[in-house]
């Protein structure tokens, strides 16, 4: 799926939270949606296959593939098995930029199958 419309700047910390329901998907970047609902036909995650986050299909290398990564880091890593509401995503943003100290708590209240706090620097 490509996402279009709003703004992400670059070099700084952003909160992305990519909703799946089973038939849209739906984009936030720092608790507002960006873009969706979108129907999301013939979409369904694939439990054999790797989970790519953050890739691209553009081609800048030929040597790699049709795939590539982006150049940035990724930091508390949650997957859920059930579409979070926007007022959840909306609470982790919140929770992200004014307490940090509980966000790991925030997070998991919300009870997602994994979870990853990867101790790269928050906001």
């Amino acid at each position: 799926m490509a996402a279009a419309g709003g703004s992400v700047q670059a070099f700084a910390w952003h909160h992305v939270a990519g909703v799946y329901d089973g038939t849209n998907i739906t984009l936030y970047v720092n608790g507002q949606p960006l873009a969706g609902p979108t129907s999301a036909s013939g979409f369904a995650p694939n439990a054999s296959a790797p989970l790519w986050i953050g890739g691209t299909t553009a081609v800048t290398d030929p040597s790699k593939g049709s795939q590539q990564g982006f150049d940035g880091l990724l930091d508390e890593l949650a997957i859920y098995t059930n579409a979070l509401s926007a007022d959840i995503i909306a609470a982790h943003y919140g929770a992200a930029t004014t307490n940090n100290v509980d966000y790991g708590t925030q997070i998991l209240s919300a009870q997602p199958v994994g979870y990853w706090r990867l101790d790269d620097a928050g906001p």
